[in-house]
């Protein structure tokens, strides 16, 4: 039963971390560029995951030399790819890397023009998308889907489009990075079962924030001063948002979302997933007085209403 739950458990908790994240990146982006941002927090998130992944190399050989069966089977998995599993793990985690790089940089950007409950509830419309993806193989969309994409569509007109139904240039960020979004939920679930999470975890850390100290050298000019900000404790410092989002909110939060994928389909992985938007709203109230008027709050419900209908209502009459 343990082994049953612990993949939920750790989506929930990796929603929880990304949720109260959004808070911590409006800070952070106030401080320093998008990019910078961006840059510094996912390289801190893959320095962070270095002790482990040495651990689980030490643990994995003394195993080996005593003999002992491994207690995972991602020694098994790397036997099947054996001749090239280093340069799978290269190759697929700079394809996760790209893809979280554009969804995370459309983000931050967004941020800068939106609150953090508004960007993070536009950030879990990859909970409808997911199933909508199922469109491209094949799969009928069933009412389950029609439901809840009606619903996110209402809720998103009330929390996005305000007078002369205009929409904030930050509103449409978040929701073109929700694309991203999907599209990572999608590669991680075929993946996670293949490769070692946390090493996949830290091949993709590495190959976004790369991508983005590149962008942040070309239209930041990202260098020491902005390095020296960065971890500055002082006011106008980001030293807790690139601590938090780098170490719990990537390090963390990423290698949680992979080794839950493992054992948990995308459907329903993205609705415990999609708990970031109501944790992110709370955050953003606490952290920073953020709130929201009853049309947004109505906006805000009836898409967590639609992106849980469009998983638990079922396809036909005889699915269960």
């Amino acid at each position: 039963m343990t082994r049953r739950i612990r993949p939920y458990a750790y989506l929930f908790c990796a929603a929880l971390l990304w949720g109260v994240a959004f808070a911590a990146q409006r800070l952070g982006g106030k401080s320093i560029g998008s990019f910078s941002f961006n840059a510094i927090r996912f390289l801190v998130g893959a320095i962070s995951l270095l002790p482990l992944v040495v651990w689980r190399r030490r643990a994995q050989r003394l195993r080996t030399s005593e003999n002992v069966p491994a207690s995972n089977d991602f020694a098994r998995r790397d036997s099947t790819h054996r001749g090239h599993p280093r340069f799978s793990l290269v190759l697929w985690g700079a394809l996760c890397g790209i893809i979280v790089f554009c969804g995370a940089s459309l983000q931050q950007i967004g941020l800068q023009w939106t609150t953090a409950g508004k960007a993070a509830f536009l950030t879990g419309l990859y909970i409808v998308l997911i199933p909508a993806a199922g469109l491209f193989v094949g799969k009928r969309p069933g009412w389950g889907l029609a439901v809840g994409s009606t619903l996110a569509a209402v809720g998103l007109y009330l929390l996005s489009v305000r007078d002369g139904f205009s929409v904030s240039l930050g509103d449409w960020l978040e929701i073109a990075g929700a694309l991203f979004w999907t599209a990572h939920i999608l590669v991680v679930a075929r993946l996670s079962t293949r490769l070692d999470p946390v090493k996949l975890a830290l091949a993709q850390f590495v190959a976004c924030g790369t991508l983005s100290a590149a962008a942040a050298f070309l239209t930041e000019g990202f260098g020491a001063e902005t390095l020296a900000l960065a971890f500055s404790p002082g006011p106008n410092g980001a030293l807790i948002p690139v601590l938090y989002s780098g170490i719990l909110s990537i390090g963390a939060a990423y290698t949680l979302q992979i080794l839950g994928q493992k054992g948990v389909s995308p459907g329903p992985a993205a609705l415990i997933m999609s708990l970031e938007a109501v944790f992110a709203a709370l955050g953003g109230w606490l952290v920073l007085n953020e709130t929201m008027d009853a049309r947004a709050l109505a906006g805000a419900a009836l898409m967590l209403t639609g992106m849980i209908s469009a998983q638990l209502i079922p396809p036909s009459k005889k699915s269960r």
